[in-house]
């Protein structure tokens, strides 16, 4: 899976061919979790609490989901995704 972030040890992918609505995964090798980007509202969840959180504060910094959309809008069109800072 495209990794377009690396969060505390947690890989945050934007997966080429998902469907809507818009989406990051967060996956730490055991755990993942699903998160709508523009409200970063989670869809699916099997992460530790504690880590979940550490990823929604990165999500909700200034621009992070701004970055997030356009990874999200390349990965439909089959383009090579960006790191997200």
């Amino acid at each position: 899976m495209p990794i377009v972030a690396t969060v505390s040890g947690v890989d945050i992918e934007i997966r080429y061919g998902s469907s809507p609505p818009p989406h990051f995964w967060a996956n730490d090798g055991s755990n993942q979790a699903s998160i709508m980007i523009a409200t970063l509202t989670v869809i699916k969840n099997t992460l530790p609490a504690s880590t979940l959180n550490q990823i929604l504060v990165w999500a909700k910094k200034t621009g992070h989901q701004a970055a997030l959309s356009r990874e999200w809008v390349n990965a439909l069109s089959h383009l090579p995704l960006g790191m997200v800072p």
